[in-house]
């Protein structure tokens, strides 16, 4: 039994044009790449305590510096 039906397979094949290994680990890391992405903003969030950009909420001398790299 597979965890995604073969018509799925055969769409992500056929839209990111797969045809071998190197094919298959350049879609995972479109697919993972912006989740993973995510889920380190929302733990920089909630461990300063304050969102991107709102600053009036900021209660902390922790600070976000640095840049993003996409």
């Amino acid at each position: 039994m597979s965890i995604i039906p073969k018509d799925q397979l055969r769409k992500l094949i056929k839209q990111y044009n797969l045809k071998d290994t190197k094919d298959i680990q350049g879609m995972l890391k479109d697919m993972f790449g912006d989740a993973i992405q995510e889920i380190l903003e929302a733990e920089l969030e909630d461990a300063l305590g304050y969102s991107r950009y709102d600053y009036k909420n900021k209660s902390t001398t922790n600070s976000r510096n640095g840049l993003r790299l996409s």
